[in-house]
């Protein structure tokens, strides 16, 4: 039986080419690829700065920590068809998540927040969500709220409104390049995304374990002119963050930038199998979800109402297919008894889970 699996990833001699030249150099760790990897990201994203990640889910983790919210700060999010890691970090940096409910339009957060704060925002400081399966919420209603905001871009890479990319309307975007998203860096690794020079410092200390030197990848020891200045610290290991090292290698960043050359073919392609899909697949007993001008869809959603038995015939004929990720994230064992705030009945987030 022929198979047909949920994602697949797409390389060719490229990648295998830029990934041997960097296992003949003398350097493996993020270098010379990484630095112009991380430049040719943001050049193509429209943004300032970017920071290579080993992960999507570390780039949420850094973005959490870089805003420097007081503990016990409020930061509102979803449960609906939400990813752990767009939640977890605001639950590990002590702070406590406001749950509100999504759009079964997008399945993406809710865009009204008067519920919320009629029930009193005081202690809120960020909103983070995610522009799930590459759709996006009308990004209008951040401007009203006066909060930072984090944008989860892991499945949007290359999704726009208004002529305007995901992830360029907040403080902070985070993008992953993990094998199944709209490109990868070899399998795994993730992005942090800003206009903010201070957020950038900010994020690229975290992830390099927290120390204050800015030098870029491959830059020579002179170059540090504030190496000796802080007696009687070598300020290439002076620490000012508390951090970790969620670093990219250099074969990775050499992948994904060859993949970013390819990554609007890839769009164009994503585009084209959901509307072969779509017109296939249009049936009004079917939950399917339009596409908005500009977006670039990750996956072909279908709300139906019996998950698993449509997900065993289509696993029987040979079909990969998958949950939209947690359904309700609050439903699962982990998030039960978490410290949290909830507006709302979530029903829609319920909905999705069954």
């Amino acid at each position: 039986m022929k198979k047909y699996p949920y994602a697949q990833v797409l390389y060719g001699q490229a990648e295998i080419k830029a990934v041997n030249k960097v296992l003949m150099s003398d350097w493996l760790s993020g270098h010379k690829e990484t630095v112009k990897f991380e430049e040719k990201l943001a050049k193509w994203w429209g943004m300032k700065y970017a920071v290579s990640t080993n992960s999507g889910s570390s780039a949420n983790f850094i973005a959490v920590q870089s805003l420097e919210l007081p503990k016990g700060s409020e930061v509102i999010t979803t449960p609906g068809g939400a990813f752990p890691t767009t939640v977890s970090p605001i639950i590990y940096h002590g702070l406590k998540p406001v749950f509100v409910d999504i759009d079964l339009d997008t399945l993406c957060i809710e865009e009204s927040l008067e519920g919320l704060y009629s029930v009193g925002t005081r202690n809120v400081g960020a909103i983070i969500f995610a522009h799930t399966l590459g759709n996006m919420p009308s990004m209008e209603f951040i401007k009203y709220y006066g909060l930072k905001v984090i944008e989860d871009c892991c499945d949007a890479m290359g999704s726009e409104q208004d002529g305007k990319k995901a992830g360029t309307f907040g403080d902070l975007a985070t993008v992953s390049f993990y094998a199944a998203h709209t490109m990868t860096s070899g399998g795994e690794g993730g992005a942090i995304l800003t206009n903010d020079y201070e957020l950038y410092l900010k994020c690229r200390s975290i992830r390099d374990w927290g120390r204050a030197c800015y030098c870029k990848y491959g830059m020579p020891l002179p170059a540090c002119k504030d190496r000796f200045k802080i007696k009687p610290f070598d300020h290439r290991y002076y620490y000012t963050n508390l951090g970790m090292n969620l670093k990219l290698t250099e074969m990775q960043a050499a992948f994904g930038r060859e993949q970013l050359k390819r990554v609007n073919g890839f769009i164009k392609k994503r585009k084209r199998n959901y509307k072969v899909l779509q017109y296939e697949l249009h049936r009004e007993d079917l939950g399917i979800i339009e596409l908005e001008k500009g977006i670039v869809p990750f996956a072909f959603p279908l709300l139906v109402k019996n998950k698993n038995e449509v997900m065993k015939r289509l696993t029987k004929k040979g079909i990969g297919c998958r949950s939209i990720f947690t359904g309700n994230l609050l439903k699962h064992p982990a998030y039960k008894d978490i410290d949290c705030r909830i507006v709302g009945d979530l029903k829609n987030s319920d909905k999705l889970f069954n």
